[in-house]
């Protein structure tokens, strides 16, 4: 075609407002165009890493409602993203949004992959270094694993009156963790947006706070006392299948999986019934404890059964029920490590079985396994049913709790299965600081660490399993 019939052509196809998308519109001097629809397909939230297995890995993200035809794409290399997978919007009920996951599956242990995500023919995010996942070990093989463990994190909230501080305990971790190895995956411990769990101060509190953590390491989610709606269910894809290993819990409220030689559980002791022995959690508990394989078993929830700080265990009525109904089953089973949140102060005790009454009952003759307290030498601990249990309270990536004379219920972090710390607060046995944890497995030791918000080391312990 020659210039003159292409140009009138393209001048006759916009008059009837069909030029081609790749054929920029001519000028007609004294005459507009109307304007086209258009669909934006705008990144509102993440990505974000979900449900990491050995062989799997689901991506989620959101867009503004005009996105079309969402898609993954994923390879070994930036320039080599060669493999592509659909994504299906999720139901979510969220107005003016829509959320999508891509369920990755067929890839190989321990393997780290770059990726992007797409609308139609726009590329919304990745394809840079900042973009990747890992898989998890082959299961049942040691592998040095990291783990970042953030307790009450919801802060970040006009009216929480903590706005900020979890960005400060984040920005502490970070300057900790500079250099060292990738960590493995990000626990949320509950009470992950105040005040009552909406979507959109989860999406203040945690997407807008840790979107360069969550876009490359996977979030294992828990329920506690503030996620009073149900939005949570509509933000997180939890492995209730058994995708990760585990016993499947057929419930997004509980679940379990392996990574490496560990068996981590995630229990809700908020939304879902576990007090009776008959109820459906506690059923699936003792059976997914009883199953679990691997070196270590830990064990995720919201409520600790022993604590002081805002909340007494002694005299709360629910954590008393938490310290008798379910401490029993965790140390029959073996489990080495309770981590908590609720109160929000950082504390942690020795290697302890069965003391389940209130703190004058305690008798470390009796209750403690190991004389040892982790910090000054190992704790040595065996395996199998009643070989010990160390509780750690860690609630503190949001706000910590200050020392209140004049509150007669106020506690002076002074219970006696909680270790004396050198730096602790009013009675030592807790510290009253922003900070976040680090859980650390290599082989057979375990390593706990508590970073405060400037970077430093608050507590660090070691637990050595017995082979």
């Amino acid at each position: 075609m020659d210039p003159i019939r292409r140009r009138s052509f393209f001048q006759s196809m916009a008059a009837l407002g069909l030029a081609p998308a790749s054929q920029p519109a001519p000028a007609i001097p004294g005459r507009s165009l109307p304007r086209p629809v258009e669909s934006t397909g705008e990144l509102r939230r993440g990505p974000y890493l979900q449900a990491v297995g050995p062989d799997r890995v689901v991506v989620r993200w959101r867009t503004d409602g005009g996105a079309r035809d969402g898609r993954l794409r994923y390879g070994d290399a930036l320039d080599a993203l060669d493999h592509v997978v659909p994504a299906q919007l999720v139901e979510t009920g969220f107005a003016g949004t829509e959320d999508w996951s891509a369920v990755v599956e067929g890839l190989q242990p321990g393997r780290s992959y770059y990726y992007a995500i797409e609308a139609a023919t726009a590329v919304l995010a990745g394809a840079d270094e900042f973009h990747s996942f890992r898989t998890a070990p082959v299961p049942g093989q040691p592998s040095p694993s990291r783990f970042w463990v953030l307790g009450d994190c919801g802060t970040n909230r006009v009216g929480t009156g903590n706005p900020g501080k979890s960005i400060s305990a984040r920005n502490g971790f970070r300057r900790f963790d500079r250099g060292r190895p990738p960590i493995d995956g990000i626990f949320l411990l509950g009470d992950n947006a105040y005040g009552h769990g909406t979507d959109a101060e989860y999406q203040t509190a945690v997407f807008s706070v840790y979107r360069d953590e969550l876009r490359r390491i996977p979030v294992w989610p828990c329920i506690g006392n503030h996620e009073l709606t149900d939005d949570y269910f509509g933000i997180f894809t939890v492995p209730e299948h058994g995708e990760a290993g585990g016993v499947p819990s057929g419930c997004s409220n509980y679940y379990s999986f392996d990574h490496a030689n560990i068996h981590f559980t995630v229990l809700d002791l908020w939304k879902a019934e576990w007090k009776e022995a008959s109820s459906p959690q506690r059923r699936w508990l003792e059976r997914d404890l009883a199953e679990a394989k691997g070196d270590w078993r830990i064990v995720a929830e919201h409520f600790p059964p022993y604590c002081d700080g805002k909340y007494e265990s002694d005299t709360n009525g629910f954590l008393v029920e938490v310290r008798e109904q379910l401490l029993p089953v965790l140390e029959a089973h073996g489990v080495d490590l309770l981590l908590n949140g609720h109160d929000h102060t950082y504390q942690r005790s020795y290697l302890l079985d069965g003391h389940h009454g209130p703190r004058s009952t305690f008798d470390p003759a009796r209750h403690r396994k190991h004389k040892s307290d982790g910090r000054t030498s190992p704790i040595v601990k065996g395996r199998g049913p009643h070989s010990g249990l160390v509780v750690v309270v860690t609630g503190t990536a949001g706000a910590e709790q200050p020392a209140d004379p004049s509150n007669p219920h106020d506690n002076r972090l002074g219970h006696p299965v909680m270790v004396e710390l050198p730096e602790g607060d009013q009675d030592r046995r807790g510290v009253r600081r922003l900070g976040t944890f680090l859980l650390e497995i290599d082989g057979l030791t375990l390593v706990g660490t508590q970073v405060d918000h400037h970077g430093g080391v608050v507590d660090r312990f070691t637990i050595l399993k017995q082979s």
